[in-house]
């Protein structure tokens, strides 16, 4: 044992030694400065190992090539750039023509500024292709000339050594290799460099075009507020009527050679039209044949042409960009029948229906004389002819509509305002405000084209998904039947907020309160704030939302395909499908939320900081809470009680309803609710009449008078017992004798029933029949006895009972005791003596026996 206590000892010292020995270097090491210098170079390979490196090296310049090749050809970023300076071409003839007009809507200047911005995504895009080229050949560039600088620095190490001579060979290659390397990436980055400058000239233009609308919209906005013609049947304008050039006026504008470029370069767009167009067409008769009468789309159903023409070209107007003035008035011109022809369909009011396919009518022909570059003065003179038009038209529908009118609410509503904005062309056109004017009619129009836009998506929508579910619906699937309308509605809600949401944009620019769509956009979801170094921005908010909304929809879905599919064909118990609810409900959720805390930017290792302070609000307050949730988990787990049991919670019966993480809902049988924290279920002591079977066993108390046959008794429960279906045959009814009680000889029917919730109607029929049968074989159930001893008996009631003789009789009193009691006043009641203790008679006792339970 020495030598090996000797050995360890050592072995011990000499370990202390060297950490004494290493912990001067290891502070130096972990104190070491910035200004010292670099560890050395790792030593040079030697003499034998230039075979073997050089052979890795020309595989590694084998890749390199081919790495090189790839990035330097530019051939698909060439075209890309040629694409490029094509649609650059195209905004800028855009951008000519919305220059030299006079007055153009707001829509057109909007296209012009929503391509310019995506062209200058799109450039971006490239941009960024251009840079990583460049940057990839920068890289490779680097890491050749560190390999050429190593072997040159190997070279000239290996001069001195004896086998150089032989190794000389290799060592040029190797440097031939690398200077080809460094040539091919040479030669490859003055083409990338090229198209890249040219991606940012391309660039620059398109801003310059995004800032030139800008400034177009800019000045359009300031002569809106200007008066820019004289007032209407003025000297001024009589004037100008009678020096207008009537010569440039053409009825039907058509300029051959700009409609001829349109429709070369949009012959798939309008090809594509035509066929949406078919095809929708087709899908309308196919619906409509499946819509039912009552649904709000069978209306519009019944004009299969309308629907298909009208979502057709809200589908494709906006890819034609800036057309000719004469294919702008044919897109309007469909839009304005096929939409009248649906509206009207949607509307039962005759009112509304006129005052609809009044607009209808005259926004084409407006945009038509527009177009044809009618004069300014007679124009204006159309114009305001078509605003008192429809001033007088909408004002007596607004009148006679307040009484006679079903909906005569929005007929009125909708008539008014129709009447206000005619009334507002008409004064801005009579007091010289011409663009102003032509702009109110042009917004107008377009807003509520954009709302009945969003209404029939909704509507058409709703209808689609209606059918959709009720064909699916009629087969095997109840999870179907069951979430179709719920589901639909969720959809269309849904829907409907999106289609706000691009409706209100949409609309800020119409009325020219925004630039663009697009560009509002972009300024909505990016705006935000800074909260401890995170940026939440609202584009992230509605995300997380929308994904918060998701994971609820989900769990709902997939809780009613447990219910309606799971449960029935498994045959789960109930309770089984409740807890798998719930814990698919709170993980979905929880799921949910973290994702949405990931959109938002905070990330979760963040939440240590969240975790200690809800750690120091469990210490203080919340273990109530966490006590009710950690309980909630065990009874979801281990199921001491199920949805659907009988229990007895504090003295309270009734059935588990529901099982939360915080707390249980159980249902009285007076049909209250009763909430109890989960906490109390798991700690407390709680029967549960239906934990592993509902049967349950009924005892029944009877009691029968003193000398009756016991035995015929117990017979007669034991027959009573077993008439009655809902007693259960196994474990069979027993009627035993228990006591000799005051009045009663008691017996006790022991029977069982197969539910708890039978106890009290089985209880109540078979006590019922045991008293049909007592009476049937004589057997009384006796009543409770008392002895009364009575000290005074008015004589009239002696006299109503003639019981007894009249001399035993003292003046008019009976006498009970040596002592005469106090003499009562007339009326007085008889009554027991307090404190005197009543004995009672056998005949009389059974009853209150047999009243026992």
């Amino acid at each position: 044992m020495v030598p090996a206590l000797r050995l360890v000892l050592r072995l011990c010292f000499l370990l202390l030694a060297a950490s004494l020995t290493a912990l001067p270097a290891f502070t130096q090491d972990t104190t070491r400065v910035g200004g010292q210098p670099p560890p050395a170079p790792p030593p040079l390979p030697g003499a034998l190992e230039v075979t073997a490196r050089y052979r890795a090296l020309a595989d590694s310049a084998a890749l390199a090539e081919r790495e090189i090749s790839r990035v330097a050809n530019v051939e698909t970023l060439a075209t890309d750039v040629a694409a490029a300076r094509e649609r650059q071409a195209e905004l800028q003839a855009l951008l000519a023509t919305v220059a030299e007009l006079e007055y153009v809507r707001p829509e057109r200047i909007s296209r012009v500024r929503d391509q310019a911005l995506i062209e200058d995504q799109r450039l971006e895009a490239l941009l960024d292709r251009a840079i990583v080229r460049l940057e990839q050949l920068g890289a490779l560039r680097a890491e050749w000339i560190e390999r050429q600088r190593f072997w040159v620095t190997w070279r000239d190490s290996l001069r001195a050594d004896p086998e150089y001579p032989l190794l000389q060979p290799e060592l040029r290659q190797a440097l031939s290799r690398i200077e080809v390397v460094l040539g091919q990436i040479a030669e490859g980055v003055p083409g990338v460099l090229t198209l890249q400058r040219e991606i940012e000239v391309l660039r620059a233009e398109t801003q310059g075009i995004i800032e030139r609308v800008a400034a177009i919209r800019s000045g359009r906005r300031e002569a809106l507020l200007r008066r820019d013609q004289p007032v209407l049947f003025s000297p001024a304008f009589q004037v100008q009527l009678r020096e207008t050039d009537w010569r440039g006026w053409r009825p039907i504008p058509v300029s051959p050679t700009g409609t001829a470029a349109f429709f070369r370069g949009n012959g798939l767009l309008l090809l594509f039209h035509l066929l949406a167009f078919l095809l929708l067409t087709l899908v309308a008769q196919r619906l409509r044949r499946l819509a039912r009468p009552d649904e709000a789309w069978s209306g519009m159903l019944r004009h299969p042409l309308a629907v298909g023409a009208f979502v057709a070209t809200v589908l494709v107007t906006r890819r034609y960009g800036l057309a000719p003035p004469l294919w702008d008035v044919v897109i309007w011109s469909l839009l304005a029948g096929s939409g009248a022809v649906l509206t009207t369909r949607m509307l039962t009011s005759r009112p509304l229906r006129l005052m609809v396919y009044l607009v209808a009518a005259i926004y084409p022909l407006f945009l038509l004389l527009e177009a044809a570059r009618m004069p300014v003065p007679l124009f204006r003179l159309w114009v305001a002819g078509a605003s008192a038009t429809g001033l007088v038209v909408f004002g007596l529908l607004a009148r006679r509509s307040a009484a006679r009118v079903p909906q005569r609410a929005r007929v009125t509503w909708i008539a008014t305002l129709g009447a206000a904005v005619w009334a507002v062309v008409l004064g801005a056109e009579i007091l010289g405000f011409y663009l102003l004017a032509r702009w109110i009619v042009h917004a107008t129009v377009t807003s509520a084209l954009v709302v009945f836009v969003v209404a029939f998506l909704v509507v058409l929508a709703r209808g689609a998904i209606h059918t959709l579910l009720r064909i699916e619906a009629k087969g095997r699937w109840r999870f179907l039947r069951r979430v179709g309308i719920p589901f639909v509605e969720r959809l269309v809600l849904l829907l409907q907020v999106v289609l706000v949401m691009g409706a209100a944009l949409v609309l800020l620019d119409v009325w020219e309160l925004t630039a663009s769509p697009l560009e509002s956009w972009n300024r909505i979801v990016d705006t935000g704030v800074t909260i401890a170094g995170v940026r939440i921005t609202v584009g992230r908010l509605m995300l997380a939302v929308l994904m918060v909304y998701i994971a609820v929809l989900i769990s709902w879905l997939l809780r009613t395909f447990v219910d309606s599919e799971v449960q029935r064909r498994w045959e789960l118990d109930r309770g089984v499908g409740e807890s798998i609810n719930t814990l698919v409900h709170y993980f979905l959720i929880t799921a949910g939320v973290l994702f949405a805390i990931g959109v938002l930017g905070v990330e979760l290792q963040n939440f240590a900081i969240i975790a200690g302070a809800l750690g120091v609000g469990i210490g203080f307050g919340l273990q109530n809470v966490v006590n009710n949730f950690v309980s909630g988990l065990i009874l979801l787990f281990e199921r001491p009680v199920r949805v659907g049991d009988t229990v007895v919670v504090g003295g309270e019966w009734g059935t588990i309803k529901k099982i939360g993480l915080r707390s249980t809902v159980v249902l009285t049988f007076d049909q209250s609710e009763m909430i109890v924290p989960n906490g109390d279920l798991v700690s407390e002591k709680v029967t549960n009449w239906t934990l592993s079977n509902p049967i349950a066993r009924v005892l029944i108390p009877v009691g029968v008078a003193y000398g009756s046959d016991v035995e015929k008794v117990l017979e007669i429960l034991v027959e009573a017992a077993s008439a009655h279906p809902g007693v259960l045959a196994e474990p069979r009814p027993m009627a035993l004798f228990v006591e000799f009680a005051d009045s009663s000889l008691n017996f006790e029917l022991r029977v069982w029933v197969r539910d708890i919730a039978l106890r009290l109607e089985v209880r109540s029929k078979v006590l019922a029949e045991v008293d049909r049968r007592f009476r049937a074989a004589g057997i009384e159930i006796p009543f409770p006895q008392r002895d009364l001893h009575l000290r005074a008996v008015d004589p009239a009631v002696l006299d109503a009972l003639g019981t007894l003789p009249r001399d035993e009789r003292t003046d008019g009193r009976l006498q009970t005791g040596a002592t005469a009691p106090p003499p009562r006043e007339p009326g007085e009641e008889l009554g027991e003596e307090p404190g005197e203790q009543a004995a009672e008679t056998r005949p009389g006792r059974a009853a209150r026996a047999g009243r026992r339970e």
